[in-house]
């Protein structure tokens, strides 16, 4: 049975709160052992220190063997029918260090729940290793008790759920027992020392071997050198494990992060970053500035780590020419997606590339592997956008290359756009409207060459390019030459050249459009074709889409949910009521045909809800969402606003309110298949339920709430989104709403306090 993590954390807490020490009831038939797994207690300084830990019982059936006592790992969620809950102290504290208190701390993880065999307690004992540096260091020699308590849990009726499915308030019964042992700290031999750096060092100059189950004599020497060298804590150990972490060895980052000897790691890290062989990814950058941070900053300055990380930049930045081509282009990219920032408010924004480094990126541009190419077109323009690129992207604009085409006509229009003119009239498209974005609205000296290249094409690809000119330029005067080639054609289209063209019709002839997207409806679930309307209207919304919605919906057919996403889009007001009517039909519907979650058109009803709800032309009043509550029942209406917030309310109370707008940057694998869909934008933006594809979306839905009522720009706005930030501010400001700067963004101080 698997449990969400939210429950599992439950669980969790519950044990830790809610277990019973059983002293009363005895426990001398439960044995419990602690020693050293070396035979002796005597250890020198830096040295591995294994334990184990042994479990035992006389009684039959009394005690639950401990689950999973000692792991460690973040990924995935242990369902055990008791949670042992243990602990490791040393006293004194003079000369040991507790290294759960020092490091970066806890990383997140994931993954699923998993139930895990609790068997009874035997006479034969039940052994667990676990290693004592993992939790402490020993500095200096001396005497230590090392003290274990664990809390084992009782096999009776109160722990016999599995799975972890008891009731939270039903405490654990379990019995506490602590074990103490000595430990002798020796002063290190520095021979012994230099075999365990001599030993890591050559452990970890080699290919690291394969996990596997049983481990390979080769993995376990692995593991038994490279964790030696780990709690060595020498400064040569530190920089044995600095050059390793620089070189694709990130288990290295746990010993860094608790050695000893931060100071020799970080000098020797800062010489690694600059090495000619080095390839500095992203996590290695930051894990870099955040440790010299540690080592070197200011711990009373706030955000030190900004200063911290643009110092390790500008020594990344000045090493790049020196650098070998494999390590400079992995470096240069890391560089690229990690820029200088400078603190703006109350969050930072990225600061100008230096044009050294842009520079490098166009002279290296042909050595960049493909997707990350396109990432510099798309994601990472903003950092590198400078004239430098310009043979870059005009190269990749001839070759061709409609992203680079778009980047092109941002930097030199006046030589991009003859260009863009004669790809237009082209025979053969090789762009689409996506990439050939004139400002004309229309281009009558070449509207008849684009109808006269679109009849005579028969390749989808070219086809759709050529009718997303037609849409974007066109006029009906070229109807006559492209209707009859659209009746004649249509059936056998797939949707990439229905969509664009459909939206030509609709744009220049409305009544003409609407027969043909008639006859260009998906007949059959196909995957390609998902989008249909919905596709038709980012190009072109329309009355006629609105109308063909509600009746695919009316007659639940299988393009329902392709309507239901058209109307939350696109729907106007006069919709909404329409909207309302076919989800209350179709819940008598449902309800009279016996319907339940399960059934092919639950789905399509959900669709419904969450476009009613979440619909960009319209807003829901009070009496709506108690509407909206009775036909669904109160749970499942919760569940519907628990899609943006749980507990609020889908409504939009009359007066003026406090509302927060989310913006998201648009990535590369959430884009359309169809490339002339593409947004030029770079985000999409929600406000409680409202989901808006674009700036144009988002102030319809803006002006839809009550004047006067304050916006908040909430994740993830940052300050380099400062161009839509102003553009939003400056349109809700005119239509008397106010703003407030949350984040303290100094470029929008003075229209905010312009308006105070």
């Amino acid at each position: 049975m698997r449990v969400s993590w939210i429950a599992t954390v439950w669980i969790v807490l519950a044990a830790a709160l809610h277990a019973q020490t059983l002293a009363s009831q005895g426990s001398a038939d439960l044995n419990v052992q602690l020693r050293s797994a070396t035979g002796s207690n005597r250890f020198q300084v830096g040295e591995v220190i294994p334990l184990e830990m042994l479990f035992s019982s006389t009684s039959k059936g009394r005690y639950l063997a401990p689950c999973l006592p000692f792991r460690e790992s973040n990924f995935g969620f242990p369902m055990c029918r008791f949670t042992n809950v243990w602990s490791f102290a040393v006293t004194p504290m003079d000369g040991a260090v507790d290294l759960t208190k020092i490091g970066f701390g806890v990383r997140t993880g994931g993954g699923s729940t998993f139930e895990v065999p609790n068997p009874d307690l035997t006479t034969e004992p039940a052994k667990y290793n676990y290693t004592l540096n993992k939790r402490y260091r020993f500095d200096r020699p001396g005497s230590y008790t090392v003290r274990f308590t664990m809390t084992v849990g009782l096999d009776d009726p109160v722990n016999q759920a599995t799975g972890g499915l008891r009731e939270l308030n039903s405490p654990q019964r379990g019995v506490t027992v602590s074990r103490d042992m000595e430990l002798q700290i020796v002063a290190a031999d520095p021979e012994w020392q230099k075999r365990v750096e001599s030993e890591g060092a050559d452990a970890h100059a080699k290919p690291i071997p394969l996990v596997t189950d049983p481990p390979t004599a080769e993995r376990l020497s692995y593991e038994s050198k490279t964790e030696a060298l780990c709690v060595l804590g020498t400064p040569e150990a530190a920089r044995i494990l600095a050059r390793a972490f620089l070189h694709g060895v990130f288990e290295a980052q746990r010993c860094l992060e608790v050695t000893p000897s931060g100071k020799a790691a970080a000098e020797e890290l800062k010489r690694q970053l600059i090495a000619s062989d080095t390839r500095v990814n992203s996590v290695e950058l930051n894990f870099v500035a955040q440790y010299l941070n540690q080592q070197y900053g200011d711990p009373n300055k706030q955000n030190g780590w900004i200063d911290s990380t643009n110092e390790v930049l500008d020594s990344l930045i000045a090493a790049l020419p020196q650098k070998e081509e494999t390590a400079r282009l992995a470096s240069l990219l890391t560089v690229v997606q990690n820029p200088p920032r400078a603190q703006d408010g109350g969050g930072t924004r990225p600061l100008p590339l230096p044009a050294s480094v842009i520079a490098l990126v166009a002279e290296n541009f042909d050595l960049i592997p493909y997707e990350r190419q396109q990432w510099l077109m798309r994601g990472g323009w903003p950092q590198v956008r400078s004239p430098l690129m310009l043979p870059v992207v005009r190269k990749k604009a001839e070759a061709p290359d409609e992203l680079a085409l778009v980047r092109w006509l941002e930097l030199d229009p006046s030589a991009a756009t003859p260009f863009i003119r004669a790809e237009i009239g082209r025979p053969m498209p090789r762009f689409s409207a996506y990439g050939l974005r004139l400002p004309d609205a229309t281009l009558p000296d070449l509207e008849e060459q684009m109808a006269k290249n679109f009849v005579a094409l028969s390749g989808e690809f070219a086809l759709a390019y050529e009718a997303s000119l037609l849409h974007r330029y066109a006029t009906a005067k070229v109807l006559p030459t492209v209707l009859p080639f659209v009746d004649g054609k249509l059936p056998d289209w797939s949707c990439q050249v229905k969509v664009p063209i459909s939206a030509y019709l609709l744009k220049v002839a409305p009544r003409e459009a609407e027969a043909r997207i008639r006859r260009g409806m998906p007949q059959i679930r196909d995957g390609r074709c998902n989008e249909y309307l919905s596709a038709i209207g980012r190009l072109q919304a329309s009355q006629v889409l609105e109308k063909l919605a509600l009746e695919q919906i009316h007659a639940r057919t299988i393009m329902t949910r392709d309507s239901a996403d058209y109307l939350r889009r696109y729907g106007t007001l006069p919709s909404k009521q329409n909207l309302w009517n076919e989800l209350v039909h179709w819940r008598k519907t449902m309800e009279a045909d016996h319907e339940g979650p399960s059934s092919e058109h639950y789905g399509d009803f959900h669709e419904l809800i969450m476009s009613y709800a979440g619909a960009v032309g319209w807003t829901l009043t009070s009496d709506d969402a108690t509407r909206l509550s009775a036909l669904l029942g109160e749970d499942a209406s919760n569940g519907v606003a628990c899609t943006f917030s749980c507990g609020a309310t889908l409504a939009t109370p009359p007066g003026p309110q406090r509302y927060y707008i989310y913006g998201r940057p648009i990535r590369d694998w959430t884009m359309p298949p169809m490339q002339f869909l593409n947004s030029p934008e770079r985000l999409t933006y929600s406000v409680n339920q409202y989901g808006c594809e674009g700036l144009k979306a988002l102030k319809q839905k803006l002006v839809q709430f009550p004047t006067g009522s304050t916006f908040t720009f909430a994740y993830e706005f940052t300050a380099e989104y400062r161009d839509e930030i102003l553009e939003i501010s400056q349109f809700l400001i005119s239509h008397g709403y106010k703003v407030d700067n949350n984040w303290h963004w100094d470029f929008l101080d003075p229209l905010v306090l312009s308006t105070h």
